[in-house]
């Protein structure tokens, strides 16, 4: 005990922000009993997010001394949602980002939340449900760096440009977790490209004919992440883009098929800055005997310097 507790102050905070990746409030809460070395480090890493999922436990994080003492970054939202309680949650933490798990019930006042005043400072939004905000969107008073929503084919093209033109000069990661892409291109359209935005996360995302449009608006993409991946190898093929660095996929939707896809992919040249390839899931067995094709893909990027990471117990 008398070594670990003498580790300095710093490297205790990276091993419990580390740590807040899993079993957030089990873990810290016992960390943060251990001794009094540990308590403060464990705390400040325990309510980087906090998660509210009531009215009354909004008014007790306001009223809490906790509040001024560790500064939370991160909030969450149960499925209730009062503009002059969230408001002041969000006011008292500039700068934080939020998580709104409104529903069809609330999403009216979820809407009114993040367009008032006090959400001015966010600078990341994850919304979990678009389809019922108004059409008459007023836009969001924040500027947004990371941004999380659906694409859903129910949301108005009014309602997709109150969210994204505020932040279209500071947009760095947008997260679209799935739904239909036909009215947030549309626009887009209207809107212009997104210069800053480097990092693009694409759940299951439909039609699949629109996914190259959607990455013409994208032009400095650095790093793209696919959870539903078929097309998506031939729209990056046909689509320049010179600043690409990391590919991710869920190559089970790619079929045997998956290793000479990416053997053409990585034949283009405005891919040449392409650095790494990661495929967390695969149709394929840990311990299969690789094909040809995959073989030929791994000495290719052997060869490339490219970083290629997969559960494939041979690469």
């Amino acid at each position: 005990m008398d070594a670990s507790v003498s580790l300095p102050t710093e490297l205790l905070e990276d091993i419990f922000e580390y740590a807040a990746g899993f079993k957030r409030s089990t873990s810290l809460g016992r960390f943060a009993l251990v001794c009094r070395t540990w308590r403060q480090p464990a705390q400040r890493a325990l309510f980087t997010t906090v998660v509210l999922k009531s009215g009354r436990q909004a008014r007790g994080w306001l009223a809490s001394p906790l509040r001024e003492h560790y500064r939370a970054k991160h909030f969450e939202f149960g499925l209730w949602t009062s503009i002059s309680l969230g408001g002041a949650v969000l006011e008292a933490a500039p700068g934080a980002s939020l998580t709104l798990n409104h529903s069809l019930d609330n999403t009216q006042s979820a809407y009114h939340l993040v367009t008032s005043p006090q959400a001015a400072g966010l600078q990341r939004l994850c919304l979990r449900w678009l389809a019922f905000f108004p059409t008459h969107a007023v836009p969001l008073t924040c500027r947004l760096r990371h941004l999380e929503m659906p694409s859903s084919s129910y949301t108005h093209t009014f309602t997709f440009r109150s969210i994204l033109h505020p932040s279209r000069d500071t947009l760095e990661t947008l997260n679209l977790t799935g739904g239909d892409l036909t009215a947030l291109i549309q626009t887009l359209a209207v809107i212009g490209p997104f210069h800053r935005v480097n990092h693009l996360i694409l759940g299951n995302v439909y039609p699949l004919s629109s996914v190259k449009p959607l990455l013409s608006f994208f032009p400095s993409l650095s790093r793209l992440e696919a959870g539903y991946s078929d097309g998506l190898v031939d729209a990056i093929v046909e689509t320049p883009t010179a600043c690409l660095e990391a590919l991710s996929f869920d190559t089970r939707y790619l079929g045997e098929a998956w290793a000479a896809k990416f053997l053409e992919l990585l034949k283009q040249p405005h891919l040449a800055g392409l650095t790494r390839i990661a495929m967390p899931s695969t149709d394929r067995g840990v311990f299969e005997r690789p094909r040809p094709q995959e073989i030929a893909l791994l000495e290719e990027c052997k060869e490339r310097s490219i970083s290629l990471q997969c559960r494939f117990e041979y690469l």
